[in-house]
Formats: structure tokens, sequence, C-alpha cells
């Protein structure tokens, strides 16, 4: 029997969490998808985004099973540099996977200690989840800029290799970085859940608005790069 590969996840959030939208599901999707084909562990914080207190539900600082993912949840406070290194060298891992590109705990702090030569010769695969998009980079502008224009001087990024979920992406994030800094790319759409997957929903929806007003389900994070006021305005005024 192969043995399975070992795919090490940094992600700011994951479950039982749930306000940091998006992200987590994708990962929970990619893991329910690929279980049997690739060892999971997941390292994150021990609490949702905005909450100041951890949840009741999990063991903090030891690995705990989420589905089919061994998770790691690490206080705040607790993540330095020398421990993302210790976790990395106790998993072992074949890829080690961030989810965003300004993360100063999990990507950042992953990066430095590769920089350093801290865990070997393991491939990183860094995901920026829509960060390069315009709307994402003209929230705290100035202090982006000069963040860019940093780690392309030291080379925090070098080597490592880029996935977009969309042609678009792709093509924002080599808009925002130098394309010597971009010269990995893999544009890989998120995963949907294998509920929907099995859901034929087409006849339902052309007998559901033949002939009547459109009704949209908006389902997301409140975010400026939302811009869930245009899209109110737009529905409205359809």
């Amino acid at each position: 029997m192969t043995k399975k590969r070992k795919i090490l996840i940094f992600n700011r959030c994951y479950i039982p969490g749930y306000k940091a939208g998006g992200p987590i599901r994708s990962i929970a999707n990619l893991v329910d998808r690929l279980a049997d084909e690739f060892d999971f562990y997941i390292i994150t914080r021990d609490r949702d985004s905005g909450d100041s207190g951890p949840y009741d539900t999990i063991a903090k600082e030891e690995w705990n099973q989420q589905g089919s993912a061994r998770v790691f949840y690490i206080p705040p406070n607790k993540i330095s540099l020398m421990a993302i290194i210790r976790l990395i060298r106790v998993v072992e891992p074949d890829v080690i996977y961030l989810n965003s590109f300004f993360d100063p705990w999990f990507t950042q702090k992953v990066l430095a200690s590769r920089r350093l030569g801290l865990f070997g010769n393991i491939r990183v695969v860094l995901a920026p989840r829509g960060e390069f998009s315009r709307g994402a980079l003209e929230l705290k502008a100035t202090k982006k800029w000069w963040f860019l224009k940093i780690v392309q001087f030291v080379g925090l990024y070098r080597g490592v290799v880029w996935q977009a979920s969309t042609v678009r992406e792709a093509e924002e994030i080599r808009e925002g970085f130098p394309s010597s800094y971009v010269n990995q790319m893999i544009i890989a759409r998120n995963i949907a859940p294998v509920v929907l997957d099995k859901f034929n929903h087409t006849k339902q929806m052309q007998k559901d608005n033949c002939g009547k007003i459109l009704r949209v389900c908006f389902l997301s994070r409140i975010s400026p790069i939302k811009n869930l006021r245009y899209n109110q305005i737009w529905c409205l005024n359809s």
C-alpha cells in the first residue's frame, strides 16, 4: 500500500470557526474530497475571527481530530517562529499550504523560517485568497505598498508556488507582484462541498424563477471588498 503524502495547512481560522468566511469552507471541502489520497494536518488559532477567547470544544496546543484532518489549535500569544518550526518538524510534511499573502502569523513567520533554512526543502504553496484584487489592495494601501517593497527586497516569497482560484486572480497576482517572483502559478478552482456537487438544481431554478421577481441571497462576510452596498443598489434598480 502506497504511503499517503502529508499536506500541512496554515490558516488563521478553521472549524469550528466560521466568521473568517470562505477560506475555512474551501479548506474543509479540500480535506473532505482528498482525504483518501492525502493526510491533512492543519495549524490554526484556538479562536474564531474577532473573538477574544478560545473555543470551548477543542483541546489547545495539541492535535485534535476534526473530520478527516488533524488540527492543532494554538493561542495567538504562542505563535512564535520556534513554535512553527517545531510543528513543521513534527509533521514532516511533503507540502506546506499557506492561505494568505499578508498574514503575519501563518504566512510571514512560515516563510521567514523557510528563508533561514530551518525546515529543509519542503515545497510551499501559497493561495492569496483574493488579497491582490484591486479592492483588497486599496484597503490600507500605503502599508501594503511598503510591505510589498520590503518582501521583494529580502526575497521572502521567492520559490513559492502560487495558487489562484481563477484566471483573473492569477492576472491580479502578477500585476501586484513582480513576475520574477511569480514564475510558478497553478490555477485551481475552489472545491465545492460533496452535497452541492451531487445536487442538480437547474430545472428547479427554471421552475422557481420563470416569470417571477429575482430573489438573491448574498452569503458572505460583511466586508468592503464584497461591495455589498453596490450589489444592493443594483438589485433594487434591476
